[in-house]
């Protein structure tokens, strides 16, 4: 993305799609001095803790690589 005010691209994540998510929501927070009135969502400004995001993509990838020894360990059975 783009910033308004700024030439340089830079790169990250949209918080209101990690908001969608249970446990990847954790990583959002609610930005102090742009906090709205009402409870309106669209009103509010939020901003990624991207330091949490590293533990959130490390225990995924974790899991994954189980799955992966899992379904190799199936085919070697099958085999």
């Amino acid at each position: 993305y783009k910033k308004k005010t700024e030439d340089e691209r830079l790169m990250g994540v949209i918080a209101q799609d990690l908001l969608e998510d249970d446990i990847l929501k954790l990583a959002v927070y609610e930005q102090e001095d742009f906090k709205a009135e009402d409870d309106d969502p669209l009103k509010h400004t939020y901003g990624v803790r991207y330091e949490h995001l590293t533990a959130i993509l490390i225990e995924a990838v974790k899991d994954q690589q189980k799955q992966i020894n899992e379904l190799k360990a199936r085919l070697d059975n099958d085999s």
